[in-house]
């Protein structure tokens, strides 16, 4: 993410992790049409970006790109289920990502180490399973495990 605010990816695409509409490695930075971007977090092969709305592309069999469909995006595809709060923090972890919104922590994709806080459960996506957290300041995570800290209120 520049200071213009535009984004450019570069780099393996073999899920179409670049968002170029092709699963060509890039060596060179490509710039990303999503509008004004905030934020990107990063997965082990999908991308989200947050700014001019909620986009994921990439790899998709866990759900990563949030939305239901499993397959996969070579294009930024809008995450819509996200467009109505404003997400102030996001970070892909592996095969999941979470974004802290002015009102709780959502997160979707895999789920099979209880990535999500879900328990055990399959992958899941938007409003039909996912974490929500309230009063979440930070969040750390990884492939298998994620921290957070929370304010609590009296």
């Amino acid at each position: 993410v520049m200071t213009d605010r535009k984004l450019y990816c570069f780099g393996q695409n073999s899920q179409g992790e670049v968002g170029v509409g092709d699963r060509d490695d890039r060596s060179e930075p490509q710039l990303i049409d999503v509008g004004p971007v905030d934020m990107a977090a990063l997965g082990y092969h999908h991308t989200c970006v947050s700014g001019s709305g909620v986009f994921c592309w990439g790899r998709g069999d866990d759900r990563e790109l949030g939305r239901r469909s499993t397959s996969d995006s070579t294009v930024p595809i809008a995450v819509a289920w996200l467009s109505v709060v404003e997400v102030l923090k996001m970070t892909s972890c592996g095969r999941h990502t979470c974004a802290i919104t002015s009102t709780s922590v959502v997160c979707w994709g895999a789920n099979d180490f209880g990535q999500l806080g879900l328990g055990g459960t399959p992958s899941s996506i938007g409003l039909d399973h996912f974490t929500v957290w309230q009063g979440v300041v930070a969040y750390a995570g990884g492939e298998g495990v994620r921290a957070t800290t929370t304010t609590t209120t009296t």
